[in-house]
Parts: structure tokens; C-alpha cells; sequence
């Protein structure tokens, strides 16, 4: 194996392992969109819970009234 071979193997390694990272990069923000997504739903979620109890517990006051 010559010097040369060697350099363009290098080369070609580091190429690819940069777009790989590139890629892994990408998708890491996406991850991050989704995760910041998720927990804006289950936020959302938990306030419809404490409405849909408040209501349930003002309804059950009503009926002992």
C-alpha cells in the first residue's frame, strides 16, 4: 500500500465520517423538535386534566347542594 493509497483511504474516511455526523446532527434537532413538541402536548393535556377535575369536583359539590 503506497503513501498515496493511503492518504485517499484517509480521505475518504474522514469524508464519510463527517457526513455521517452531518446526518446524526440532523437528526438530533429533529429529535430535539419533537421531544419540545411532546412536551408542549402533555402540558396541554395536563391542563385539560385539571379543568375536567375542576369541573368534576364543582359538579359533585352541585349534587350534595
Amino acid at each position: 500500500m503506497t503513501i498515496t493509497h493511503i492518504i485517499q483511504q484517509t480521505e475518504q474516511a474522514r469524508t464519510i465520517i463527517s457526513d455521517t455526523l452531518t446526518q446524526l446532527s440532523m437528526i438530533l434537532d429533529e429529535s430535539s423538535k419533537f421531544a419540545h413538541l411532546a412536551n408542549s402536548m402533555s402540558h396541554e393535556i395536563m391542563q385539560a386534566w385539571h379543568h375536567l377535575s375542576n369541573a368534576i369536583l364543582l359538579g359533585g359539590h352541585h349534587e350534595n347542594d
